[in-house]
């Protein structure tokens, strides 16, 4: 089951979240540790500034009532015609079920209903799944630029796709 979360979810938000940075922890812009130490208000506030109703969503999959999967989105603060995906994850023991595509799917269904024609992203240079996730799914890949980051030598890729008309 598929459902978007609100700033309420912090707790099954959390659980998925903090598996997300210990699995694979090279993929992602926040470390554990910060993870970890967010307090429950202090996560209220966090997803409060990432679920924003009309701008921003995050969208969970849940087998047998446990969170599986994860993804972020929402329309550019930058520009009008843009969009861009986050923190996109699957747990492993769910991989290879279409998760991800369903997540992006219904990431692109939204922005596509607010007018966006782009998708962007960015992917950790060392993470191959993903890349080839994004690949087959129409993303074009750019060169690695920029880092994960502040402090970390993990370079990422700039990926985009148009969707729409």
């Amino acid at each position: 089951m598929i459902r978007y979360l609100t700033p309420q979810d912090h707790a099954i938000y959390r659980v998925i979240r903090l598996e997300a940075l210990s699995t694979d922890p090279d993929a992602f812009g926040e470390t554990l540790a910060i993870a970890q130490a967010r307090s429950e208000a202090d996560q209220i506030e966090w997803l409060s500034k990432v679920i924003i109703p009309g701008r921003k969503n995050i969208v969970l999959i849940e087998v047998e009532k446990r969170p599986v999967a994860m993804c972020g989105f929402g329309l550019s603060d930058d520009d009008n015609t843009s969009g861009f995906i986050w923190g996109m994850f699957v747990s492993s023991a769910q991989r290879r079920k279409n998760h991800g595509q369903t997540m992006l799917e219904e990431a692109e269904r939204w922005l596509q209903a607010k007018g966006i024609s782009r998708v962007t992203a960015h992917v950790a240079a060392p993470n191959e799944g993903a890349i080839n996730f994004y690949r087959r799914c129409g993303y074009a890949i750019g060169p690695a630029s920029g880092f994960l980051r502040p402090g970390s030598s993990i370079p990422v890729h700039p990926i985009e796709r148009k969707i729409g008309a």
